[in-house]
């Protein structure tokens, strides 16, 4: 998966001057002139095919990649950690707050949860701390959780009322001692 997010500044590229020739195109035909193309790229235009690659393209290439590769069982994993990073308030992440945050991920070696990270660092939600070898914390991509607020509300509301419901409950393991 990683080599096809890495073609993704390409896909960029051409669609982004793929739709400032069709909005050339289109509004040639619709003045009745001849096209004049423009190799320069309209921000309207960079907007447009960077919400293609993220809102369509990109969700779509994890799921086909988790389908093939993993028989689909990853996407509630991947669900979950997404979760996780939105309702987070830390700029920062090592793999105890991974481990303490994400249930499925508790008991996992620091290599698995740097694997799993790597989805993120892929997907341009995290950047790993060293460039060189495993990364042993990782940083959340700045305006993140401000482009997914909504899910974010939704992720911290959900967070807390399972922590409520667990607290009602008796609590944790920790309250319990």
């Amino acid at each position: 998966m990683g080599g096809a997010i890495g073609k993704l500044k390409g896909y960029f590229s051409r669609l982004a001057l793929t739709l400032q020739i069709a909005e050339s195109h289109s509004a040639a035909v619709r003045e009745n002139t001849p096209p004049s193309f423009s190799l320069i790229v309209s921000r309207k235009n960079a907007e447009g095919a960077e919400r293609l690659i993220f809102e369509f393209l990109l969700q779509h290439m994890v799921g086909l990649y988790d389908v093939i590769v993993g028989g689909g069982r990853d996407r509630d994993v991947v669900r979950i950690i997404a979760d996780f990073i939105l309702a987070s308030n830390k700029d920062r992440l090592v793999p105890s707050d991974f481990t303490a945050g994400v249930r499925k991920l508790r008991g996992e070696p620091a290599i698995k949860i740097a694997e799993w990270a790597s989805r993120f660092v892929a997907m341009g939600w995290l950047l790993a701390e060293a460039d060189v070898g495993t990364a042993k914390a990782w940083l959340v991509m700045p305006g993140l959780r401000f482009f997914f607020a909504e899910r974010r509300e939704k992720a911290q509301a959900g967070r807390a009322a399972a922590h409520q419901i667990l607290k009602s409950m008796g609590g944790t393991k920790r309250a319990q001692r």
